[in-house]
């Protein structure tokens, strides 16, 4: 389904790790008090930053109708961050969550 879209505009933060590897635009509609860890803001700012309908409407159309999607490139070298062919999701976000909170979990090493 991704694959076929040409855009995600969304008001969450669901999704916007998988759909990353489509390589397509995502109009973000922030939220102001929202907050995400080092990695997903790594990625969230190659996404176009919304902050009303007049913006919503400007990057719709400067991105998707005239085709100046200038953000595709810096979108396209961070989907490394999150797949990685060599490396099992599983095993990266056990190791994420040992980092952050060590006290916490009380696993020697991955599985």
């Amino acid at each position: 389904m991704f694959q076929e879209s040409s855009a995600m505009i969304t008001d969450c933060c669901s999704f916007l790790g998988e759909y990353l590897p489509t390589e397509k635009p995502v109009f973000h509609l922030i939220n102001t008090k929202a907050q995400f860890n080092d990695v997903a803001n790594s990625f969230i700012g190659t996404y176009y930053q919304i902050y009303d309908n007049k913006q919503l409407v400007n990057e719709f159309e400067r991105v998707l109708i005239d085709g100046h999607d200038h953000k595709r490139t810096m979108r396209k070298s961070k989907i490394p961050l999150l797949y990685d062919k060599n490396e099992k999701a599983g095993v990266k976000i056990l190791a994420y969550s040992c980092k952050v909170m060590p006290d916490s979990l009380e696993i020697d090493k991955p599985v």
